[in-house]
């Protein structure tokens, strides 16, 4: 307006997601752990003042030497067996609850996949006020455009007949990455229709609260043909819902520069997230596995038990 004092803006960024480490460790590696453990010193009988006593050993470096070693651990030696003087049976044994736990190191990554990414446009008013304030309304409307996430085609009620085999993409609705299989819902108590294999259904099929929803069974080829399960596309979506992350805020900014021995910095925002898709982090579950959580990890299937899970809002605030 000539005057310096109003500016009226707009911006547009797309930011790509940084992935951490975590996926590579948990998918694309064995990531052996141990579970069930529990540290126990190793032991001795003393002598002298100590004799006929428990006593702890203490090694070259000062510190107590576990009571089971790698070389027990890995062969699953009982610890009783490993140490009968100080561990008189299988009780004391730590490898009998100790165990190794490995991931699959063959999760693939979809031909094409690339990073998420989030798109974000701002317009914003600024105008300043008598006496050094300055007036600021701006409105942020953030979206994420694209994920990587793993995922598995496979429903709920019959990840126990095709097997969970995971595959990390950039999951959409669109996404054709295995071959569906044809399925067949049916009463339990009726007869199983004569175009499923009788290996492949489920009789019958119930909520968590025990209340049958019907029973499913299965073709044993999909619809292009091939074996129902087996990776890559045969012309149908696979039953994912598209992720979505809509990010919408309106701020309001009174700032004062510093005059007069004083400043003032305020403001006030009012917004709301919705979607499915919270992004790195579910706060639902409290989950930090940045593009491999437990969010589709199945398909919605024939019988909804996910509740909806993919298609919740996820906060308003």
């Amino acid at each position: 307006m000539g005057k310096g004092n109003t500016k009226i803006f707009y911006n547009f960024g797309r930011f790509f997601e940084y992935i951490p480490l975590d996926l590579a460790e948990r998918s694309l590696s064995s990531e052996k752990d141990f579970t069930g453990g529990r540290f126990a010193p190793d032991f001795v009988i003393g002598t002298g003042v100590f004799a006929g006593q428990r006593v702890a050993v203490i090694n070259g470096f000062g510190t107590v030497n576990p009571i089971i070693d790698s070389a027990h651990l890995l062969s699953g030696t009982n610890n009783s067996t490993a140490h009968p003087a100080v561990c008189p049976g299988p009780s004391c044994g730590l490898s009998n609850a100790l165990g190794i736990s490995a991931q699959d190191p063959t999760n693939p990554i979809l031909p094409g996949t690339k990073l998420g990414f989030a798109q974000e446009h701002v317009i914003g008013f600024e105008q300043q006020l008598p006496k050094n304030f300055v007036l600021a309304i701006r409105y942020q409307d953030r979206r994420l455009k694209r994920i990587v996430e793993d995922a598995a085609v496979v429903s709920p009620e019959n990840f126990s007949l095709f097997g969970q085999t995971y595959f990390i993409g950039n999951i959409r609705a669109s996404l054709d990455a295995a071959v569906n299989p044809i399925s067949h819902v049916y009463n339990p108590a009726g007869p199983v229709p004569a175009a499923c294999d009788p290996g492949l259904n489920i009789n019958p099929v119930t909520d968590n609260f025990g209340n049958v929803l019907g029973a499913v069974c299965y073709e044993t080829n999909g619809k292009n043909g091939k074996p129902a399960g087996d990776p890559g596309g045969d012309g149908v979506a696979d039953g994912f819902p598209d992720p979505v992350h809509i990010y919408r805020g309106v701020e309001i900014e009174l700032n004062k520069r510093f005059s007069n021995n004083w400043q003032l910095l305020s403001n006030w925002r009012i917004s709301r997230l919705r979607g499915n898709f919270e992004g790195h982090f579910r706060n639902d579950n409290g989950q930090t596995d940045p593009a491999i959580s437990s969010l589709f990890d199945f398909t919605a299937g024939d019988f909804n038990l996910l509740l909806d899970e993919l298609q919740r809002s996820i906060k308003t605030s």
